[in-house]
């Protein structure tokens, strides 16, 4: 009997659907100090008349759709709402936080990799396990939300938890956008000419758009302190309607004078001049139709359109659907786009580093530095931070004293972002590094009596040797572990994992991409500074 009632009990349990969120309730993230909010009502949206053609259009992606849809999570169909905020830190830095909640459980690690992007990792925090990629970080607060934003944001929203929603004229639409009277919004208002300043006196305006019908409707509304700073601001717009009417005035006349001056040739140039006071018409009719209404110490407006109006014109909703379609790769596109930019900059850095320590010096440093019994100290990376701006780090460096000796431990231990690979979590380790020694451009040196090869000694041409190369296996950033070269043996993996090309810094202060398929021979070519041999198209 006891058995038959706990397992009706879990069937009961089993059968309770999942609880959803309020709408709106994902506002309750964002801080007080949050200036401009926003909610998406992307279910309503997604299925909705405003973005109907938009949605049937991807839909019939078919295949590639598909595969889409399963490499998203959540996906397309299972987003409820997207809320989320932006505003000014004390030292005036903006921050931001996102909000997405779905329908179906969210696979975080598919979720990383749609919004971060493929080289998104996890990392532990106080906060919990939280995926970093380039500054930002996503972190998963419940089966079905996620919080998308700059790494502190996340964390601090974590931190204090999810506090009771403001901004509650957001649940309005579709889509709305409220913006609260802050020193930023202040400061451009101040700019604003004295007919139209009291429109800028506003502490809050809000932005909605909603279906009604077949119609799409979008709202403003202005708040301000009192009845009579709204008053005033209904007044300029009474002038801003009557400077408009002059402003089309104008442009209709200056139509019709280069019209009358144009050649009966010039049909192309007519027809445009045309279509542009055809505009101007509809636009005046258009600003003459707005209503501005005051209930007390609010202004609000609004207009509409016929949604199949818009989407026979390819304005919003169509250009929404097909912007979903590929912001997702034009965003990973981006960001790894940026981190190949970043890392293709670090080893310019490096590059120019090395050619200033040469300048300094006579010669290049030597890949590792070694005591007086031939035991390595440290590597040629140390010797290179005065040259990239890191010169309080060399100061407190002891030079005879290991890599990993009581003193220079703790500096080993620092990150230095020259040397870090931007897709990875910022650490002490490297992926740069140099081949020395049997021909290579670098070789070791002992500590007092250092020395190293010379530009004049690259006798192949600065443009066909290697300096650095980006290595599959990355070691600590102080740490004498370079690699040793030998023309008889096989190369280290090159490139980072799972890539198909490899990032190298040329002794000519370049820097290439070369493919990993490259031939053996042509990379111990590339490598030797003297060997005499010439080398082939190193794209092909």
């Amino acid at each position: 009997m006891k058995k038959t009632l706990l397992a009706l009990a879990l069937l009961v349990g089993c059968a309770v659907p999942p609880v959803h969120a309020a709408p709106g309730d994902a506002l309750g993230w964002l801080p007080d100090e949050t200036v401009v909010a926003f909610r998406i009502d992307f279910k309503k949206l997604w299925r909705g008349p405003l973005m109907g053609d938009s949605r049937r259009l991807i839909q019939k992606g078919g295949a590639a759709y598909a595969l889409l849809q399963m490499q998203m999570s959540p996906r397309l169909d299972e987003v409820e709402e997207i809320t989320g905020g932006a505003w000014l830190g004390p030292d005036g830095a903006p921050g931001f936080l996102i909000a997405l909640t779905a329908s179906s459980p969210i696979d975080v690690q598919k979720a990383a990799s749609t919004y971060l992007g493929l080289v998104a990792r996890p990392v532990s925090s106080a906060a919990g396990r939280i995926w970093e990629s380039q500054g930002i970080s996503l972190a998963q607060v419940s089966d079905r939300e996620i919080l998308i934003g700059s790494g502190p944001e996340v964390k601090a929203a974590i931190g204090r938890k999810k506090g009771k929603p403001r901004f509650e004229g957001l649940l309005d639409g579709q889509i709305a956008i409220q913006v609260v009277r802050n020193p930023a919004i202040e400061a451009l208002g101040a700019a604003v000419p004295d007919p139209f300043a009291p429109l800028a006196a506003a502490k809050s305006f809000k932005i909605t758009v909603a279906t009604q019908g077949e119609k799409a409707v979008l709202s403003l509304r202005l708040a301000f302190d009192d009845e009579k700073q709204a008053t005033m601001a209904q007044e300029a717009v009474g002038e801003a309607k009557k400077m408009a009417k002059g402003a089309f005035d104008q442009g209709r006349a200056q139509i019709k004078r280069q019209m009358s001056g144009a050649g009966e040739g010039d049909l192309i140039q007519h027809f445009g001049m045309i279509m542009a006071l055809g505009w101007l018409n509809v636009l005046e009719k258009e600003l003459n139709g707005i209503q501005i209404r005051k209930n007390g110490a609010e202004l609000s407006t609004s207009m509409d359109a016929n949604i199949a109006d818009l989407n026979s014109a390819g304005i919003g909703p169509m250009q929404a659907g097909m912007a979903i379609g590929l912001l997702l790769p034009a965003m990973q596109g981006a960001r790894e786009g940026a981190t190949r930019a970043e890392s293709t900059n670090n080893m310019k850095i490096l590059g120019l580093a090395m050619f200033n320590y040469e300048a300094t010096y006579g010669h290049f440093p030597p890949a590792v530095i070694t005591d007086k019994n031939g035991k390595p100290l440290y590597s040629w990376r140390v010797l290179l931070l005065p040259y990239i701006e890191q010169d309080a780090v060399y100061r407190a460096w002891k030079l005879d004293e290991p890599w990993d000796g009581p003193n220079n431990k703790r500096l080993s231990d620092l990150v230095i972002k020259t040397f870090c690979e931007p897709t990875e979590p910022p650490s002490n380790r490297t992926h740069y590094r140099v081949f020395y020694g049997n021909g290579a451009l670098f070789n070791t040196a002992v500590q007092g009596k250092i020395n190293g090869s010379r530009v004049a000694e690259i006798l192949d041409g600065t443009s066909n040797t290697l300096m650095i190369a980006q290595t599959r296996d990355s070691v600590p950033w102080a740490a004498p572990d370079e690699i040793a070269y030998d023309p008889t043996k096989p190369l280290p993996a090159l490139g980072l994992p799972g890539a198909n090309d490899f990032l190298c810094g040329i002794a000519d202060g370049s820097v290439r991409r070369i493919k990993t398929n490259l031939k053996p021979q042509t990379l111990h070519w590339l490598i030797q500074k003297a060997d005499g041999n010439a080398l082939p198209d190193l794209d092909k």
